[in-house]
């Protein structure tokens, strides 16, 4: 934890001297003798003179020397009473959230401490931290300030912790499904499958691109997928007037891989029947931060006529650059 300058640990003693076995062992060696029971209690034997399999008596002698009974009885109180951990447990408390207790052959690593840190901090903990900030923007780490912080940083998030923001699921309400709703059930109907639920407008562009990635999905996930067509009721005009647009999402479900083993170029997409007489633009639909150019092509894909051309009108798209924003604090 030295590496961190974010984190204030401390310790809660929750005592077990023995493993349990060896420690029941222990304590019914001590009472089925009752002459050993008194001679413990005038003092005429000690816990070295106590022989029992698997138990060091010199090395727990010492370990009791070394305690402070009052100091241990209060933490081991507050772990079993308050934490409900069993004595000689371990757990790790963070920020008012108990894990735990561990298993005796479980380990808890400094990547486990590194990820329970990342974890904490991006749950309302950094933007906490701020908000305390604004009011004391210089405080020295070993000051009363930077310590009473912590303190109100972890009271607030332990209270935001325990009240969860929690969404629940629900059903779209649907009076009758017969003629309005496209089902398509899972592949392996007898194992978990997820469901997903779909309301498009079926003679809407966005139906053209929502249809190639729910037959991916369907691949991909085993999924139950209910379309719901979301008709309008009545249309003045045709509802795709103007540019007709044919619409292909390269999408595949899994990487291909050539005879010889290598990666091919990519998804493909084919356009088949095309109108031969309107003049055409092929272009791709990418996210803004995305360049993407076209690096082969004998035609000029912002002017074809399919009539004037020879033979298929072919192109190679490439990504060129991703463009990443942001700003500095």
């Amino acid at each position: 934890m030295r590496s961190s300058g974010s984190i204030r640990v401390g310790v809660l003693l929750n005592p077990s001297m023995l493993q349990p076995s060896h420690a029941r062992e222990y304590i019914n060696a001590v009472l089925s003798d009752d002459n050993l029971v008194n001679a413990i209690n005038n003092g005429n034997k000690n816990v070295e003179d106590i022989s029992v399999p698997g138990v060091d008596a010199s090395g727990l002698t010492d370990e009791l020397e070394k305690l402070d009974l009052e100091l241990m009885k209060v933490h081991q109180a507050y772990c079993q009473k308050v934490l409900n951990i069993p004595a000689g447990s371990r757990a790790i408390v963070t920020n008012g959230r108990i894990l735990g207790p561990l298993e005796e052959t479980e380990k808890f690593t400094l990547d486990d401490f590194s990820l329970l840190e990342r974890y904490s901090l991006n749950n309302y903990g950094d933007k906490i931290m701020q908000t305390i900030k604004k009011n004391n923007i210089e405080i020295e780490d070993d000051s009363s300030d930077a310590l009473q912080n912590s303190d109100v940083l972890m009271q607030a998030v332990a209270l935001l912790v325990s009240r969860p923001q929690t969404r629940s699921r629900f059903e779209i309400p649907v009076h009758t499904d017969i003629h309005s709703v496209v089902k398509l059930p899972p592949h392996n109907a007898s194992e978990p499958a997820f469901d997903l639920a779909v309301i498009v407008d079926p003679v809407s562009r966005g139906a053209q691109r929502v249809g190639p990635i729910l037959s991916v999905l369907q691949e991909v996930l085993n999924c139950h997928i209910k379309v719901y067509l979301n008709c309008v009721e009545k249309n003045s005009d045709m509802p795709l007037k103007g540019n007709i647009t044919f619409l292909s999402i390269c999408l595949e479900p899994e990487i291909h891989f050539t005879s010889d083993g290598r990666q091919t170029s990519g998804p493909m997409a084919r356009f088949a029947n095309m109108p031969t007489s309107p003049l055409l633009t092929q272009n791709m639909q990418v996210p803004e931060n995305w360049l993407v150019e076209s690096v082969r092509s004998p035609y000029d894909l912002d002017n074809i006529r399919l009539e004037d051309v020879d033979s298929v009108v072919h192109s190679e798209f490439e990504l060129e650059y991703l463009l990443f924003r942001g700003s500095l604090l």
